[in-house]
């Protein structure tokens, strides 16, 4: 909750058109997740692989 309340402000500032550099927090471009385009097969994988652990027999 802290953190949120803290990046309320530096958003507002920020909002406000105070300069990047000036803020309390650093502000960084964003960077893609490596290997997230695996997020569903990985996912669809790990489901099968339960369901046949599962299976009675």
């Amino acid at each position: 909750m802290a953190m949120a309340t803290a990046l309320g402000k530096v958003l507002a500032d920020w909002a406000s058109g105070v300069a990047e550099k000036d803020l309390d927090f650093p502000v960084t471009h964003l960077r893609p997740i490596p290997f997230h385009f695996l997020r569903k097969p990985a996912v669809t994988a790990m489901i099968a692989w339960s369901r046949l652990k599962d299976k009675p027999g």
